[in-house]
């Protein structure tokens, strides 16, 4: 795995790390998105930071990749999740913990074909 940023956007001027982390390209706060994989980037720890100090290109770079990656549907509809911050009530629930399981073992196995 490499950083998404710096794959997409080398002339985004930052010193790259070689410790991946995922991003979510909208908070973790928000617990309706926390474990939706539509909302993660592997960046490195260097662009994370950068986001996380509201660095714009990196932010933007970001938002591009899940853009380009999910649809600018998807895209949309999770930042009408976030904006309507919705709580989400089935948190914590072991039924609602496991279908999430399910769904992000079925995606890691999309990704192995």
């Amino acid at each position: 795995r490499k950083c998404q940023v710096r794959r997409f956007f080398p002339e985004i001027a930052i010193s790259h790390t070689d410790v991946m982390q995922i991003d979510n390209c909208i908070s973790r706060g928000n617990k309706i998105l926390f474990l939706d994989t539509r909302n993660s980037t592997v960046v490195c720890s260097s662009c994370n930071g950068a986001k996380n100090n509201k660095m714009k290109s990196v932010q933007r770079a970001i938002d591009t990749i899940v853009i380009a990656r999910e649809g600018q549907k998807a895209f949309d509809e999770m930042v009408a999740l976030d904006m309507a911050k919705c709580i989400n009530h089935n948190w914590g629930k072991r039924w609602w913990l496991e279908e999430q399981i399910q769904a992000l073992e079925k995606r890691v196995e999309n990704y192995k074909v």
